[in-house]
């Protein structure tokens, strides 16, 4: 299966990393994309280990800042047509919290998520997914 996990920055990376390594071990090709503009260091990079695509994205220089907001627009919206490009069986969220504690209209995002998958996810997509948990078809 592919597997994409998207990154905005380089601050929870390490995590990034163990879901890459996990998932690999699984036999799953990931996918890592992240932002080649740092956010501890507030300068350009141009390698990540573990990120397969940087997206250019603006610099900002202060955290509270409408470039930063930009910044991180410009981003998603790139993101996301490389989500389509890439066409993933699997996403990730790193499950940071970050989104909630930056969001502008202070939405609870994680419970948002989880409420949608609720939703969406029919009874015979659970009963699948606990057919392959229980029984670990992969």
């Amino acid at each position: 299966m592919k597997v994409a996990i998207v990154c905005f920055n380089d601050t929870f990376f390490d995590r990034v990393r163990l879901l890459k390594r996990y998932y690999q071990a699984k036999g799953h090709e990931v996918t890592v994309i992240s932002s080649d503009f740092s956010h501890r260091k507030k300068q350009r990079i141009s390698i990540l280990d573990d990120a397969d695509t940087l997206i250019s994205t603006p610099p900002y220089y202060k955290n509270l800042s409408l470039r930063r907001l930009y910044s991180h627009h410009r981003f998603s919206r790139l993101a996301e047509a490389e989500m389509e490009r890439l066409h993933p069986d699997i996403t990730q969220c790193v499950g940071c919290g970050k989104c909630e504690v930056r969001c502008p209209q202070q939405l609870p995002v994680r419970q948002l998520l989880k409420t949608a998958a609720g939703e969406l996810e029919t009874v015979s997509y659970r009963a699948a997914k606990w057919g392959i948990q229980t029984f670990r078809l992969w």
